[in-house]
């Protein structure tokens, strides 16, 4: 076995040993705070690089009233001791590095700087929601949930400075289908349409009862996902899916269906769960969503495609799976006649 394999399965993908390190951090935060709560930041860094060897960081006064990242910490720590950092070098931090522009922080985003340092993967206790979610790292989170909210709390304490609670927990469609594209869902199936119809998506916690879920693993599902059950990462999932889900919301349309989230949710139910945390449309685009699309001046175009703007919304979801102009076509009908059945019901 070569050096690079033994470091690898001894820390990178060695999750007992990484949340040790995750603990230091948390520990390392609540030690500065208590001895200098005004000096130190409520983030805490640790290097490990290919020979073991473990530089921590902490959030601490930068230059004119700004602030030194954890993360830069850390790395000039690593630096100063023992130069530059090796190929293969990972970080732990108590929350994912942020790369978007902020006032207070002294230099690059740590994005940035972990890029420039050659620094490919992240551990994190928690993911910041105020920052973008297109990491060009491999990023993963712990799944050991004391560890997860103590590090939420510690970023809870500052987040919410500058991000209102409506915006922790909406995002726009854009962000949505970025989250889905990028992160978890495969690429073999069109959920663009399904997306971007709402404008706004919100974290709610809902009942697994109000999603359209088959626990037999059935292909009930309505986007045409290949292969889309396997019954091996469901029973992977179901020791850690309480973790699984604050870390990774399921995604979830106006009619129940499940976007990006299946197996998480079909866990969930196996797990005894009642409800789960999603991404559901703020408000359904009901009215908005008539057969020739949105614009008026697109009268006619349904039939122009060959839509049976008759068809049952079923069928019609049939149709949207082709995709191109005629699929949207076809999936905005189902969705206004599957809204005017919902507002009959009441």
């Amino acid at each position: 076995m070569i050096l690079t394999d033994l470091f690898e399965s001894r820390e990178i993908h060695n999750q007992d040993r990484l949340d040790q390190v995750l603990a230091r951090c948390i520990e390392m935060v609540q030690e500065k705070n208590q001895a200098n709560p005004k000096k130190y930041g409520k983030v805490a860094a640790c290097i490990i690089d290919m020979k073991n060897r473990k530089v921590f960081g902490i959030n601490s006064p930068g230059p004119n009233g700004t602030r030194r990242h954890a993360e830069r910490m850390a790395i000039d720590a690593y630096h100063k001791r023992y130069g530059k950092i090796l190929p293969g070098a990972i970080i732990v931090t108590t929350l994912s590095p942020c790369n978007r522009d902020m006032e207070e922080r002294d230099g690059p985003s740590c994005q940035d700087l972990l890029l420039q340092a050659g620094i490919e993967k992240v551990y994190s206790g928690y993911m910041d929601p105020s920052q973008h979610s297109d990491h060009p790292f491999t990023e993963e989170t712990t799944q050991n949930d004391d560890l997860w909210r103590q590090c939420k709390e510690f970023s809870d304490s500052f987040v919410h400075d500058d991000l209102t609670e409506s915006e922790h927990n909406t995002m726009a469609a854009d962000q949505v289908l970025d989250y889905v594209k990028q992160a978890h869902a495969p690429e073999a199936f069109d959920i663009e349409y399904s997306i971007t119809d709402h404008p706004k998506w919100e974290l709610k916690t809902i009942p697994l009862s109000q999603l359209n879920l088959d626990p037999d693993g059935e292909a009930r599902d309505p986007y045409n996902r290949v292969n889309w059950v396997d019954d091996d990462k469901v029973q992977e999932l179901i020791p850690r899916i309480g973790s699984v889900l604050k870390s990774l919301p399921i995604v979830v349309d106006s009619e129940g269906w499940i976007i990006d989230g299946n197996h998480r949710a079909m866990a969930a139910a196996e797990a005894g769960l009642t409800s789960v945390p999603a991404y559901v449309p703020v408000k359904p685009v009901v009215a908005e969503n008539f057969a020739d699309g949105k614009h008026p001046e697109d009268k006619g175009d349904a039939k122009r495609h060959g839509i049976n703007t008759k068809a049952s919304v079923s069928s019609l979801r049939k149709t949207a799976k082709q995709g191109g102009r005629k699929g949207q076509l076809a999936h905005w009908l189902a969705n206004m006649k599957a809204g005017r059945a919902k507002a009959r019901k009441k």
